[in-house]
């Protein structure tokens, strides 16, 4: 990452997490894709479950493919579905896995996650789901307000893909 944004993006993500400790979130601000993976996968524990929500952010950062290719954790993929039954059955069983990964379409600096679900998969996970939920979102994905990071979510901008990690308190 240039110096001047690590500048800015490091002060950011500290109010972000913060703001996300108030709402019994924990964060980490990683630099890199690959200090955010490595925080990541530091959570994971041979044998476990895992799957995660639709989510362009962990397919670009490479974070999806890594899952793929962990052969210490049992992953629930729904593009491995062959039926609807299948896709559908995994949605359920996602709910009750042991790890969620999926990513944020806005977090402000309050600590405000802000999400727009096609299915709902990824807020029903993140509210009722799995006991441990980690949130990649890039230091782009930040917004001022709740209002603005609405707005934001209708534009298309590119950002950089470095960020936060949010779990889910236990």
């Amino acid at each position: 990452m240039a110096p001047i944004k690590s500048k800015y993006h490091e002060p950011l993500a500290a109010t972000v997490i913060k703001n996300l400790e108030k709402r019994q979130m924990e964060g980490y601000y990683c630099p890199t894709v690959e200090d955010a993976e490595k925080l990541a996968f530091s959570f994971l524990k041979d044998g476990q479950t895992v799957s995660f929500g639709g989510s362009m952010t962990l397919e670009d950062t490479g974070m999806l493919t890594a899952l793929r290719h962990d052969p210490g954790i049992t992953l629930l993929d729904r593009a491995q579905a062959k039926t609807p039954e299948e896709t559908k059955k995994i949605y359920h069983d996602a709910l009750s896995s042991d790890f969620y990964f999926m990513s944020t379409n806005a977090i402000t600096k309050d600590g405000e996650l802000v999400n727009i679900d096609g299915t709902g998969n990824r807020l029903a996970a993140l509210c009722f789901g799995p006991k441990q939920v980690l949130v990649l979102c890039s230091a782009g994905k930040i917004g001022h307000q709740l209002e603005l990071s609405l707005d934001s979510l209708q534009q298309v901008v590119p950002f950089q893909l470095a960020g936060i990690i949010a779990e889910k308190a236990q």
